[in-house]
């Protein structure tokens, strides 16, 4: 998956660049000398990355995510929105080549709570301790992350990666309805910057001819 996106104006539009997600994602590596755990951590954390920066989704949809929201067959995921809303994301080969890799190979095969979840039900993400992830744990993981790639930018983080794949799916021609329905809402900031960006662009465009 390619998440370069060209600047139309580094001053609106300062996205999560390329460089910025080959070193956050090289952070996900255990260090040398591995503590326990590590491999389990490392694989979570790149799937997660690749979820966020493949769907959108928001930190909260995907901590609560269960293995019941994983679809083999299809290759995608059905996200638990705001409310009682359900929607079905699909997801790239990275994404899944990850997650699959996570669920097969490195998930702990019991949380803490599974004893009081449905068969299914149990939370596709879980901590080396066995708890479900957080949005707050995910934040400190950026945290963790940024720190280890040397990237001195707070803002690259969940959000951003939502604004970033957002963007890109625009500029590859998706058209803004799927976009909605895909993100469980109306278009972000950033979105809104780029249409209008856009839209400028056109009118400027249309002048000069």
């Amino acid at each position: 998956m390619n998440l370069y996106v060209p600047h139309e104006d580094p001053g609106l539009l300062h996205l999560v660049e390329l460089e910025e997600w080959e070193r956050l994602l090289l952070a996900c590596q255990p260090r040398r000398e591995k503590a326990t755990g590590a491999d389990q951590a490392a694989a979570r954390n790149q799937s997660v990355l690749w979820i966020l920066a493949e769907t959108g989704m928001r930190t909260a949809e995907v901590c609560g995510l269960c293995l019941s929201d994983v679809d083999r067959e299809q290759g995608r995921l059905r996200v638990r929105g705001k409310g009682s809303t359900r929607r079905w994301i699909p997801l790239g080969h990275e994404g899944l080549h990850y997650l699959y890799l996570y669920l097969d190979h490195h998930r702990l095969k019991a949380g803490q709570d599974v004893k009081r979840r449905r068969v299914g039900e149990e939370p596709l993400f879980l901590s080396e301790a066995g708890h479900p992830l957080t949005s707050n744990s995910i934040a400190l993981l950026f945290g963790r992350l940024r720190k280890r790639a040397a990237i001195t930018r707070k803002e690259v983080g969940p959000v951003l990666l939502r604004d970033t794949f957002a963007v890109r799916y625009l500029q590859e021609g998706g058209d803004l309805l799927t976009l909605r329905q895909q993100l469980g809402q109306e278009e972000s900031a950033a979105v809104k910057r780029h249409l209008g960006m856009n839209h400028g662009q056109r009118a400027h465009e249309v002048e000069e001819a």
